[in-house]
């Protein structure tokens, strides 16, 4: 049983950005408080009224206690156990004063576990208002809210896609209806084609092709598809990128193998070495990457195709430079190669973005020491450069620089997740600066639904102390209440000497802002 307390400070009349807080326990086998600060004003802008936060247990319009000022209130949860299903909790909301509150953020406070080192296995499964989630996106990709378009000008069945593609003009939206699809190895040249798949990708009713891509034409988009090419021809890779403002996006690309003659294998590829000048405006975002396979055995220079090669997710290398490149919510994994990266920056990108990317299983055959999740080679401009929020698989280098490389400025690596919070083994700087110091008021990736209860995926709720962990575009208008739902699950194993039940006390501290 949880004893909580509300006790509301002050009211007075708010200026714009007036701000006032909520802070309780909301978690099992503690006691906490609910209090409020003193709403406070600042800019130069005047609304006036109140803004007035309360808080009830049961509310539905009419909560039995009344909407909780100064009193007492009670909630029954039970001891959080391995395997079990996860604890939730719910608490209304309302806004009793006499103007709105646009934005509601809420943050942890004096987070701590009944047993040391379980709130490192608990984990967010459920954060809520009135049933719309509030939990930061995670790393990776989700297919869970998958679009189709508004319109078709064509629709690509079985036994039309090359002649359709082939014949598409600039501006055209192609749609690829459910089915299998063999068109080989194909070119878009005309600009602002969209190919999009009418079902997501991981449905029953995707789009599967056995093909591969190379774009030529400016911003076309390669949407929903689910690529399984095998063996690849140009370039190696599944989608080639010669062109600007291309986006892949919530694709599946699985299963790409080099070719006989050797060359290292790419799921998606941005440019070539022999091509000089500038590309710009590249995004692949919420793409699942995964059994991409090269040659691992010896190097053999010459050209030698029994040459071990290298295997990419993503590989940029581009004689001149990238810039506007965004790399953002792909699932990376299952690369085997002589050596693997998983995101290559190894052409120069100034001010490239590399975050909320899941990586693992990054797998090269020169005894580890060349198995990386972002690796940078010749680019100079990788002080520019933010890797940020991404959920890095502790078995290979997370984040590798060159020995040949250096560069000017910072690299911005914080917000992490290293396997662990200590980015020291995971990281090789060559002498250049890598900052890995996340910042106080910073999520961290891989907080929220992480992967395994040794740690993987999982920061310690206990170091969430006063950071912000969700995204609130929501708020309360004067008069409205709303319901907040919280769960939260504890792994680890389920039996033998290491199994332990466990509780943990925290705050959840509410802030409701009138602009």
């Amino acid at each position: 049983m949880t004893n909580l307390k509300s006790l509301m400070m002050n009211k007075q009349v708010l200026l714009a950005m007036g701000m006032i807080v909520f802070a309780g326990a909301v978690l099992a086998a503690g006691t906490g408080a609910f209090f409020s600060s003193q709403a406070e004003a600042t800019g130069n802008v005047f609304t006036a009224g109140t803004l007035d936060l309360k808080i009830a247990k049961d509310s539905n319009g009419n909560p039995v206690n009344g909407w909780l000022d100064a009193q007492n209130n009670s909630w029954n949860l039970t001891s959080l156990t391995p395997g079990g299903t996860p604890e939730e909790s719910a608490v209304w909301l309302k806004n009793t004063g006499s103007v709105d509150g646009m934005t509601l953020g809420v943050a942890m406070a004096n987070a701590a576990a009944t047993v040391p080192g379980t709130a490192a296995q608990m984990r967010i499964t459920e954060m809520t208002l009135d049933g719309d989630s509030l939990l930061e996106g995670g790393a990776g990709a989700d297919f869970g809210d998958y679009s189709t378009p508004m319109g078709c000008d064509e629709t690509i069945t079985p036994g039309n896609f090359a002649s359709t593609v082939n014949a598409a003009t600039a501006g055209q939206v192609l749609c690829v209806e459910a089915g299998d699809y063999n068109p080989g190895d194909l070119t878009m040249s005309a600009d602002g084609v969209t190919l999009v798949a009418l079902n997501a990708p991981n449905s029953a009713d995707r789009a599967k092709v056995d093909g591969t891509f190379n774009v030529t034409g400016d911003n076309v988009t390669i949407k929903g598809l689910y690529i399984e090419p095998g063996t690849v021809v140009f370039q190696g890779s599944a989608i080639s990128i010669n062109a600007d403002g291309v986006t892949i996006d919530s694709n599946i690309i699985n299963d790409v193998d080099g070719l006989a003659n050797g060359g290292s294998v790419k799921g998606v590829y941005i440019g070539h070495t022999g091509v000089a000048g500038t590309r710009s405006n590249v995004t692949v975002t919420n793409n699942v990457i995964s059994d991409i396979d090269a040659k691992t055995g010896p190097f053999i220079s010459g050209g030698n195709p029994a040459s071990g090669k290298g295997a990419y997710g993503v590989l940029v290398n581009f004689g001149g430079s990238t810039t506007g490149l965004v790399i953002t919510n792909n699932t990376i994994s299952d690369l085997e190669g002589l050596w693997s990266h998983a995101v290559g920056l190894e052409g120069d990108t100034p001010s490239a973005v590399v975050t909320y990317n899941d990586i693992s299983d990054v797998v090269d055959h020169k005894g580890g020491t060349d198995s990386v999740s972002v690796f940078f080679e010749t680019n100079t401009s990788a002080g520019t450069v933010d890797v940020k929020f991404n959920n890095f698989d502790p078995s290979n280098l997370s984040v590798a620089v060159h020995p040949s490389l250096t560069y000017a400025g910072s690299m911005d690596a914080r917000n992490n997740w290293w396997g662990d919070f200590d980015s020291s083994d995971q990281v090789f700087k060559n002498g250049n600066n890598i900052n890995t110091n996340n910042p106080a008021g910073g999520p961290i990736a891989g907080l929220i639904n992480g992967n395994d209860f040794n740690g993987n995926g999982y920061a310690d709720l206990q170091d969430l102390n006063n950071d912000p962990i969700l995204s609130a575009g929501v708020g309360l208008d004067a008069g409205e209440q709303k319901q907040f739902v919280m769960a939260v699950q504890l792994d680890g194993p389920t039996t033998g000497n290491e199994f332990q039940s466990a509780s943990l006390t925290t705050d959840l501290v509410f802030t409701l802002n009138q602009i």
